[in-house]
């Protein structure tokens, strides 16, 4: 039997992390004041597992600048624990990009999100999740994208017009 790795998992947003309210508008959606993934965490009763929620890195991934991502990655550099990051899939494949470019080839991280939110009854959050955190704790060092049940470099797949994850 493996020994559960200490992994370090960050939330930056996305559809994930969004709570939408009823009301007019376009834009009509926050992010609570902790992370979904935390609670899913504690449903499935992985206490020992904390979520990072960053202030000011919280958002919606279409709103990810190239600031952010250097943010991000200072964050990374400094733990030399798996990661499992959480983030929006519209721009989560140039993340993964930019990380692995610009990470020591001494890191894991492995970036996921969701395409429905976690408080949608039909959400894949949990899976996505819960698939990203395996990875972690079973992978070489790199950066990894897992979604849609399926793992992916960052330079060799695409999220298609239906919101899925495939390889190219």
């Amino acid at each position: 039997m493996l020994n559960m790795k200490n992994i370090f998992i960050i939330s930056v947003g996305g559809t994930f992390e969004k709570e939408y309210h009823r009301g007019a508008g376009v834009v009509n959606y926050d992010f609570g004041k902790k992370s979904k993934a935390e609670e899913i965490l504690k449903l499935v009763n992985f206490k020992s597992f904390k979520v990072n929620f960053p202030k000011g890195l919280v958002k919606d991934s279409t709103e990810m600048t190239d600031l952010d991502r250097t943010k991000l990655l200072s964050i990374l550099k400094t733990t030399d624990k798996p990661t499992v990051l959480i983030h929006g899939t519209d721009t989560l494949i140039k993340t993964a990009k930019y990380l692995s470019e610009s990470l020591l080839d001494d890191k894991l991280v492995v970036l996921t999100g969701a395409t429905t939110p976690w408080i949608n009854r039909d959400t894949d959050a949990e899976f996505n999740l819960g698939g990203a955190i395996a990875i972690a704790q079973t992978s070489i060092k790199g950066v990894y994208i897992f979604m849609n049940g399926k793992l992916f470099s960052p330079f060799n797949c695409k999220k298609n017009s239906k919101g899925v994850f495939e390889e190219i």
